[in-house]
């Protein structure tokens, strides 16, 4: 796998601008990235963002799929060469850490139950989880969202 700078990148107000567009190949049946990315190319885009989610791609511990082995979505060697094919540069983003609304942040479960010091801590200094059992779920029709549409 080869990385090289993009030269596509221009001028705006003597500022370099890079227009890119997001597509998480990991989400996205295999058989739609190349149509995906050739929409980038004729949106005028110069790049495609994408996370890589450490806790999809390693299917055991310490064992990774970057070739689609196991899940063909899992195959980032080949969605890179289809942006290469598209002439389009790759911003990743990679873990440990992606955020992305993905389960657990990228971060496989097993490092989250095994090392509870990496949670986020409540005011007594526990690991705490932003929901649980005893937290509502907010709908249109709960009585604290009703409330706040009222005023």
């Amino acid at each position: 796998m080869e990385t090289s700078s993009l030269s596509k990148i221009f001028d705006v107000n003597e500022g370099k601008v890079l227009l890119s567009g997001e597509i998480h190949y990991f989400r996205v049946p295999k058989k739609e990235w190349r149509k995906r990315l050739s929409k980038l190319k004729k949106a005028h885009l110069d790049a495609v963002s994408t996370y890589i989610p450490w806790n999809w791609h390693e299917v055991s511990p310490g064992v990774f799929d970057f070739q689609g082995e196991t899940v063909e979505e899992r195959d980032l060697e080949t969605f890179l060469e289809y942006a290469r094919e598209e002439e389009l540069g790759v911003l990743a983003k990679p873990g440990p850490y992606i955020c992305a609304e993905w389960k657990w942040g990228g971060i496989p479960e097993r490092v989250i139950r095994g090392y509870p010091e990496i949670l986020a801590r409540n005011s007594r200094g526990k690991p705490t989880f932003w929901f649980s059992k005893k937290a509502p779920v907010i709908t249109y029709l709960h009585p604290i969202y009703l409330s706040q549409a009222k005023e």
